[in-house]
This record gives structure tokens, C-alpha cells and sequence, in this order.
């Protein structure tokens, strides 16, 4: 019977310190204390940073970096007149789509 006992606290305590949350995860939430200003961490698909405000460091939200494209832009991606394999392929190009042609080459679309 003891052994079930001391089994049986020992699973309870190893449960209880597997569900516990980490200091790391309490004290990462929006408003709360941080330790170094500028590291960055990911919350419930929301990234925070570390900011000062005053005379205190807090966890602010990150600011969302829109990315927009250029016209000019040197992508890696097939150009007009470049060869493709897959005829009447669709792919987003400088605002547009471009094609892959019976010829095997992008065109606009």
C-alpha cells in the first residue's frame, strides 16, 4: 500500500510540473515586465518586444511589417521571355500574372 502511495504522489508531482507554465510564457503577455530591451518573442501567433516605456521595460506588440512588392523589384522568380515547363501556369508578376506558353515561355496575361 505504500508503494502504491508514493507512486501514486510521485505521478501527481510530475504531472503538476509538466502542466505548470513556464516563468518564461507567465511573464511574456502584453504590459508585462521584460528583462532586455529589444528581444522579440512569439505569443500566441502575436509577436512581442521588449520596449521601454518610462522608466520601466514592458512587452509591447510588435509592429506588423507590410511588404509591398516594387515594380522594379530583382526577384528570383521567372521573367517574361524566361522558359517555363508547365504550360498554362499562372504566377503573380509587378501587379499582374504572366503565363507559360505553348512555346514554353512566360508572357503577359
Amino acid at each position: 500500500m505504500r508503494r502504491l502511495s508514493a507512486l501514486f504522489c510521485l505521478a501527481f508531482i510530475g504531472i503538476s510540473i509538466t502542466l505548470a507554465p513556464s516563468a518564461n510564457a507567465v511573464t511574456n503577455i502584453l504590459g508585462g515586465k521584460c528583462t532586455k530591451i529589444g528581444v522579440t518573442t512569439k505569443v500566441n501567433n502575436s509577436t512581442l518586444i521588449c520596449t521601454k516605456s518610462g522608466a520601466k521595460k514592458i512587452w509591447k506588440a510588435a509592429p506588423i511589417k507590410k511588404v509591398t512588392p516594387s515594380k522594379n523589384s530583382s526577384s528570383s522568380g521567372p521573367k517574361i521571355g524566361d522558359l517555363c515547363a508547365k504550360v498554362g501556369e499562372l504566377l503573380p508578376y509587378a501587379g499582374h500574372s504572366i503565363r507559360c506558353m505553348e512555346n514554353g515561355t512566360w508572357a503577359d496575361w
